[in-house]
């Protein structure tokens, strides 16, 4: 979440049981049939190294042919294996995944201000499709 952080003046405020709430989060995508949670360990050790989140969108409307598409929700890569073409691989796997599946496409987001996230994506063959914006209003 640090990583992925806006510029400080479009930022949430998190709540103060944040750390309960990606629990739950994460509780449910294990138990949810559509997620693909992939970890990647050295076998010496119980430490992940990286992993990555995904999940199968069923289409919300008949606007197009596709019934669903693939979703990867986040990559994470141990700071130390960073650089190192972990993240790739994890990609590499859920893609061959969703394939495997017959998910017709893939679809990320990222934060406009992560610079690392853009560039690794379009090196990925990912293309921006639409934008984000947010406007916060004033407390009165």
């Amino acid at each position: 979440m640090e990583h992925e952080s806006l510029d400080a003046k479009l930022e949430l405020p998190l709540t103060n049981n944040i750390s309960e709430l990606l629990e739950d989060w994460l509780r449910n995508l294990i138990s949810d049939k559509n997620s693909l949670i992939i970890i990647t360990t050295q076998s010496t050790e119980t430490k992940p190294l990286g992993l990555i989140i995904g999940y199968l969108q069923v289409q919300p409307n008949n606007f197009t042919v596709f019934e669903m598409h693939g979703v990867i929700q986040m990559v994470w890569v141990d700071q130390e294996y960073r650089r190192k073409g972990l993240a790739r691989l994890l990609v590499n796997h859920m893609e061959d995944t969703f394939q495997n599946l017959k998910v017709p496409y893939c679809e990320i987001q990222y934060s406009s201000s992560n610079v690392e996230a853009k560039a690794f994506w379009k090196k990925a063959g990912y293309e921006v499709t639409s934008v984000t914006c947010r406007k916060l209003f004033s407390k009165s």
